[in-house]
């Protein structure tokens, strides 16, 4: 085994304490970034420069260049995955806004120097996040290398449980111990007694859903507004992996007055009828890896809300909610698109969602954690993304676009049987209690900003140095 990981488009100035703790304890780290930013930063904290792959570095885009040969190249990632390279470039929320002949010319560029990079350096293993193409493609590339690159994928529910998928889907997540049946179908059956107490929820992002929460985040804003605009003059014309200061400035503002327009109109339904025979669709916020890479085909939300439109029987409404955390997130017009979808009733986002979820008949979700929660309380689910639920009983991956009406009433139509129902429960749940790690990858999101723990780095040595052993 090969005592190196490479971090490939890891945040360098959140990431290096982890990195140095990796080095402390003998396990070198190599990194592979996409922002002159985090190059130039880890240069000035004593990273060797033989450690970093700056992938963009030599990029310049040329116009009217053949890009057949490119294209060819980029095709041989293909084969490892079920990932097509167009597909990686309208998951990407920046680069998918160039042209064609940039993202090729660009994506061909990294490709040649990751792989370049990885053949030197030998790693044992890598990791990555699924937010970007650079970073999916950094991925692939390890793959056709032989080299495992997994992908931190977080539970939710508990909030401190996280595990390791090895592509950008999180249905295949990577068993971390041998099972121990009745040890974890334990802690199964206490977490779901929990869970149904109510003492276990999702941890909400950060969000404004009034006026008095901008004046409250104003800080952090003014914060994040500050980091952005010192890393941007070492990134002066880079548009295609970061959003520039006047993008992020026009976002922040257009946000702050759409919130204005949704409390003034109030788009949603006034009244919400539970009697009524209905399913439910929570929106997801959007721009979101978890919708745009995940969700890929689906990740048109107004498109999937109209596809299931269509597909519901006559006498059924569809409820779709707005997220708590996404209530400035869209425009009017997109929520007026919504409401114009025959059979649709829009929900505020302060509705309960337990109430929802137990009268909704059916519940639909990309890669949302409401389809979890349904699964947890034995309720139905159809879902468009390949999730780390989805083996509950009560989750059913949608089949087609085509044949969704025809499973529509197959799964109303599903008799559960009561009896087994929990236990089967349990048995999913206690299925997953191997295949999770307690702790963090991450701390930057949630109900606030925090540094890496030392039991987070901890728990991701051991875990880093588990999976290079096992794909040795």
């Amino acid at each position: 085994m090969s005592n190196r990981i490479v971090l490939i488009g890891y945040p360098a100035e959140y990431f290096l304490s982890l990195a140095l703790y990796f080095e402390e304890n003998d396990l070198e780290t190599l990194w592979i970034v996409f922002l002159n930013a985090d190059y130039e930063f880890l240069k000035k904290n004593g990273v060797n420069k033989d450690n970093i792959c700056y992938a963009n570095e030599g990029f310049k885009f040329e116009k009217n260049k053949d890009i057949g040969s490119l294209k060819l190249e980029l095709s041989e990632v293909e084969k490892v995955s079920d990932l097509m390279v167009n597909d990686i470039i309208l998951m990407d929320r920046n680069l998918s806004t160039k042209s064609y002949d940039f993202c090729i010319q660009y994506l061909g560029h990294i490709k040649h120097r990751i792989a370049d990079f990885i053949d030197q350096h030998k790693p044992g293993i890598a990791t990555t996040w699924r937010d970007t193409a650079p970073q999916i493609l950094g991925s692939l590339v390890c793959k056709t290398k032989g080299i495992q690159c997994t992908i931190a994928t977080r539970i939710r529910i508990p909030n401190d449980l996280y595990g390791f998928s090895t592509s950008i889907y999180t249905d295949d997540l990577i068993e971390l111990r041998r099972e121990n049946v009745e040890e974890d179908k334990s802690w199964a059956a206490d977490f779901l007694k929990e869970f149904r107490e109510g003492k276990e929820k999702a941890e909400l992002k950060i969000a404004t859903r009034s006026f008095m929460d901008v004046l409250k985040l104003i800080p952090n804003h003014l914060g994040a507004f500050y980091y952005n605009l010192r890393r941007s003059f070492a990134d002066w014309g880079n548009n295609f992996n970061r959003y520039t200061i006047l993008q992020i400035l026009t976002m922040y503002l257009r946000r702050r007055y759409r919130l204005f327009i949704f409390k003034l109109i109030k788009p949603y339904v006034k009244k919400v009828d539970t009697e009524a025979r209905f399913a439910l669709y929570a929106l997801h916020t959007q721009p979101e890896s978890s919708i745009d890479v995940q969700a890929s085909f689906f990740s048109n939300q107004i498109e999937t809300i109209r596809i299931i439109a269509r597909s519901l029987p006559a006498d059924y409404y569809l409820y779709v909610k707005i997220h708590p955390t996404d209530v400035d997130g869209k425009s009017l017009d997109y929520y007026n698109e919504i409401r114009s979808i025959p059979g649709v009733r829009l929900i505020n986002y302060s509705y309960p969602t337990p109430l929802l979820m137990k009268k909704a008949e059916l519940i639909f979700s990309l890669t949302g954690t409401i389809a979890y929660e349904a699964a947890l309380y034995g309720r139905k689910a159809i879902v468009f993304a390949k999730n780390f639920y989805n083996h509950f009983p009560t989750i059913f991956p949608c089949k087609s676009p085509l044949s969704l009406k025809h499973q529509i009433r197959e799964v109303l139509e599903l008799k559960l049987d009561k009896s087994k129902l929990d236990e089967q429960i349990i048995e999913s749940l206690a299925y997953l209690k191997p295949r999770v790690v307690q702790g963090s990858p991450s701390r930057v999101y949630g109900t606030k900003y925090e540094l890496l723990r030392e039991s987070d780095k901890e728990v991701l040595l051991g875990t880093y140095r588990l999976l290079a052993n096992q794909q040795v």
